[in-house]
């Protein structure tokens, strides 16, 4: 039996691309079951757009109109939330997907029935959807951890029996949509990552997530960072801040959705366990460097060298992060 298909896409003021990307859904060759789209009170043409698109698609379409702006965040929380099919794809307003693409992951679900999540691989666009000749995946292997680090919400397809315990997304400042699922199924090991390109990513200046030379202008992320120093610089700016709360959207989720995660087969206990001491420890290091941050800079030397010593940096970025605790202002 074929599973039903869900696509969630959220729109706000995308009257210049969503046509494109509308397109693309009515055109595959396996065609969804149910498009929602939530609109984020967009002030431009893209509800008019949308409302001629698709008055004569071959699937059900519901067109919610949020009363207030809620955010991206929150916008997709609720489209997602409205999802009925067993596999719901994350769709932003401004790509274009290839024409086998629901058709290429509902056989990957199929074949892999322990996999929750799947993301693919994408190709790197400019804003007229010229690739640049690199793929997502190709720009961040060589300098990214590909397993947590690899997110992209529209290359994303999430199975409904699963998205349900991870909804809503929590309404924290340094959690995103597409973060916060990929990690609740990261940590359960329960991703999947294929390498096949499934979409165009398209990069322009309005984008949400980093509108930078990063993402349309270099064929490589080392053609961005420059030469070893200014990379060094950039990652050094890039280093995480340290504003998380005391215990993290993550394992206050584990905690409370424990039981039912185990019950349903979504991972093991051991797992679940490991992963949370494993957070408490990181928690207690981000303290002690906060706590060594509201030291005069003179006084942090040795705090910093001791905290290092003990493994507190292993969760951060290492001697980077300890140079930068020396360097850096309270804030």
């Amino acid at each position: 039996m074929q599973p039903k298909v869900s696509v969630a896409l959220a729109t706000y003021n995308g009257e210049k691309y969503i046509e494109e990307q509308l397109e693309s859904i009515i055109k595959q060759t396996r065609a969804p079951d149910e498009l929602v789209i939530c609109d984020d009170c967009s002030n431009d043409e893209t509800i008019n757009i949308i409302t001629k698109k698709i008055k004569n698609t071959h699937f059900d379409v519901k067109l919610v109109l949020n009363d207030k702006n809620i955010g991206y965040v929150q916008n997709f929380s609720k489209a997602l939330e409205m999802c009925s099919g067993d596999i719901v794809f994350l769709c932003d307003q401004d790509d274009v997907w290839l024409s086998d693409k629901i058709e290429f992951i509902i056989n990957k679900f199929n074949i892999q029935p322990d996999i929750q999540l799947i993301i693919h691989d994408v190709d790197y666009c400019k804003e007229d959807l010229t690739p640049i000749g690199q793929t997502k995946l190709q720009r961040m292997e060589s300098n990214f951890d590909i397993e947590s680090d690899y997110v992209v919400g529209m290359a994303t397809a999430v199975r409904r029996s699963f998205l349900v315990h991870c909804l809503p997304v929590p309404s924290a400042p340094e959690v995103t949509h597409d973060k916060w699922l990929h990690d609740c199924a990261r940590v359960l090991g329960c991703k999947g990552i294929v390498r096949e390109v499934l979409a165009l990513y398209r990069r322009h200046s309005l984008n949400v997530t980093a509108p930078s030379r990063l993402n349309v202008d270099f064929v490589t992320t080392k053609h961005y960072f420059g030469n070893d120093f200014l990379a060094f610089l950039k990652l050094f700016r890039m280093e995480t801040d340290l504003g998380s709360p005391d215990i993290s959207p993550l394992v206050q989720w584990l905690n409370s959705r424990k039981k039912v995660l185990l019950d349903n087969g979504f991972s093991s206990e051991d797992r679940i366990n490991t992963f949370i001491q494993y957070e408490e420890k990181r928690l207690r290091a981000r303290n002690s460097r906060q706590s060594i941050l509201r030291l005069d800079r003179w006084k942090r030397l040795f705090p910093i060298y001791d905290l290092y010593r003990s493994g507190g940096y292993h969760y951060y970025c290492g001697w980077k992060s300890a140079l930068k605790d020396l360097l850096r202002t309270y804030a």
